[in-house]
């Protein structure tokens, strides 16, 4: 995996840009947080000044406007901060906004790669499990707090005792010298954890999934998963035991030399002090101020090793953000009256075995096309190009005319509607999974009824408003595999596109019922153009041609009984061996 350079300052600019009042928020916090400090650090010698002259009255009333002026920075401060947990709250869920709609974005042939799998899941990991994005906004808050605070004590002290600050920074190099030895360790430790913990998440996801709850109870890999989640679990705390002795070690001689950088100060302070003679007050503001510096040094130190520590987990964040993502812009397209395939060559990402060889074939108008072939001819990858999550590696797709990558990707997809094998039902409302975001008033029982669907939803408790699934919801329903890609096909039906592309979505159903879909579909759609992906041949019965794929070549493009006539054609022999398979059945 190639590195995203810069990742933190690519995701602050990114917070920049979408959230500017973050920094606002920020700034207002640290400028309070530095009155609050510097006036904690010189208070008490403000009171020794009037002591010392013997002006009593002004050390009351000097007194009495510390507190106030604490008071009213605390308030000041306490409102700023709730403000401010919001809005890092705000900033996190928009830069997680922003994530989620750039992933669905991204290039196509990028979310098939195992490459592009492994960053996600670890960017899933770095945002899920250790809350990556809310550590990073929340880190950089405190940074700048700490920042303007530290500025505002090394300016008063520069003008008290400069040697202070020499010690101070002399510290501060020991302090950071040793702390990045333990973020190393850290880091060392992160890069055992995170594949340990996928393994581990992995079977402890599993092992709650409904999906696989049967299998479990006749088999044995409920067993078999418990004793892979203890032995992840172990490796897991052997990880943590070995590095986390190291990190302790460490830790402690970092606070002792803190302990070792006050006495120093202490002692420096007392020898200036008595040997130049300066007043209590003096010494106060000294001690007070650099001590304070010290933890704000300390504090600031801290920021900053955490931020290196969060930069291995916003790496592959940032990696998924700068990852290509489809062109928005070109063409607009109306309506989709003719596809041609032109000396189409086609290989995935990575492989060097041609998925697809020298295919040439042109649909028009209104015709409905089947697409058949063995498992692997290249079937559902000519639908892929289509549908252009693939570019093809030799030759050229045309749509009216035009290479289908001239038109702007949101538009064109507008005109295809498709039913995928693996389609995907949502946990809404059947009537939510089936308009999405067309017309909400579309009356859809001429769609139910067609694919078989209209007894079905009479018969559930809410009807076409029943919840699917019982993931957010006990009355949930549940629905068989069939009655499953019948929704998926009716909300192909009510998308108003000219391109309809079914790729084995009634899989689930048997063939007398794909039958009937098929018969229904196409007098719905008579004047939209329609492909099929099919392994029963018995549907292609209702399409105008047959596209006949045999090892990624067309062998064949034309009616069902033109191929019937071909009796050493794999279409012929395909039909029959269904067709007496059938037979068997029935008989």
């Amino acid at each position: 995996m190639s590195k995203a350079r810069f990742p933190m300052l690519k995701l602050f600019c990114l917070i920049i840009k979408l959230k500017p009042s973050f920094i606002v928020v920020s700034f207002l916090k640290s400028i309070i947080m530095a009155l609050i400090t510097l006036l904690g650090a010189s208070s008490l010698s403000i009171l020794l000044t009037y002591l010392e002259s013997n002006s009593y009255k002004e050390a009351v009333v000097a007194g009495f406007v510390i507190v106030f002026l604490i008071v009213l920075l605390d308030f000041f401060n306490k409102l700023v901060n709730r403000f401010k947990e919001y809005k890092d709250h705000e900033v996190n869920d928009v830069v997680l906004e922003h994530i989620s709609l750039h992933m669905t974005k991204i290039s196509y042939e990028n979310l098939e790669s195992g490459e592009y799998q492994e960053i996600k899941e670890r960017a899933k990991y770095a945002i899920s499990s250790q809350g990556a994005i809310y550590s990073f906004v929340s880190t950089i808050s405190s940074l700048i707090s700490n920042i303007i605070t530290a500025l505002t004590l090394i300016t008063t002290l520069a003008l008290l005792e400069p040697l202070i600050i020499l010690i101070l920074v002399i510290g501060i190099i020991i302090v950071c010298l040793l702390t990045l030895l333990s973020i190393s360790l850290q880091i060392k430790q992160s890069k055992e954890l995170i594949p340990l913990n996928r393994r581990f998440n992995y079977y402890f996801e599993t092992l709650l999934s409904k999906r696989f709850q049967k299998d479990f109870r006749f088999y044995n890999i409920g067993d078999y998963f418990v004793n892979q989640f203890n032995y992840f679990c172990d490796l897991s705390y052997k990880s943590l035991f070995k590095n986390m002795r190291k990190i302790g070690f460490n830790s402690a001689i970092t606070s002792a030399f803190s302990y070792l950088e006050t006495a120093v100060l202490y002692i420096v302070i007392t020898y200036k002090t008595i040997i130049n003679k300066l007043s209590v007050a003096n010494f106060s503001l000294q001690i007070s101020t650099s001590t304070t510096l010290a933890s704000t040094f300390t504090m600031l130190m801290n920021n900053v090793f955490e931020l290196i520590t969060i930069a291995n987990y916003i790496e592959p964040i940032m990696y998924i953000l700068s990852t290509k993502v489809e062109d928005v812009e070109g063409l607009k397209l109306n309506k989709v009256e003719e596809i041609e395939f032109k000396h189409v060559y086609f290989k995935y990402p990575n492989t060097n075995r041609l998925i697809l060889e020298d295919v040439s074939f042109k649909i028009k108008g209104h015709e409905k096309i089947s697409i058949v072939g063995l498992n692997g001819a290249g079937k559902t990858t000519i639908i892929k190009l289509i549908c252009r999550f693939y570019e093809p590696t030799k030759g050229e797709i045309l749509i009216n005319g035009i290479n289908i990558n001239e038109y702007a990707i949101k538009n064109y997809r507008q005109e295809i509607t498709t039913v995928f094998q693996d389609y995907k039902l949502l946990n809404v409302s059947l009537k939510e999974n089936i308009l999405i975001d067309t017309n909400k008033d579309l009356n859809l029982e001429p769609y139910l009824e067609e694919a078989g669907l209209k007894d079905v939803i009479l018969k559930l408790p809410y009807g076409i408003d029943s919840i699917y699934g019982k993931e957010f919801s006990d009355d949930g329903i549940e629905l068989s595999g069939g009655e499953q890609q019948k929704v998926a096909i009716v909300r192909a039906l009510v998308k108003n596109s000219s391109l309809l592309i079914l790729d084995e979505p009634t899989s689930a159903l048997d063939p007398e019922s794909e039958a009937n879909i098929y018969e229904h579909f196409n007098q719905m759609v008579l004047n939209k153009m329609t492909i099929y992906v099919s392994h029963r041949m018995s549907s292609s019965k209702f399409c105008d041609k047959i596209l006949v794929i045999d090892n990624g070549k067309v062998t064949d493009f034309c009616s069902h009984n033109e191929l019937m006539k071909k009796t050493d054609g794999l279409y012929y022999k395909l039909f029959m061996l269904q067709a007496n398979n059938y037979k068997i059945k029935e008989g």
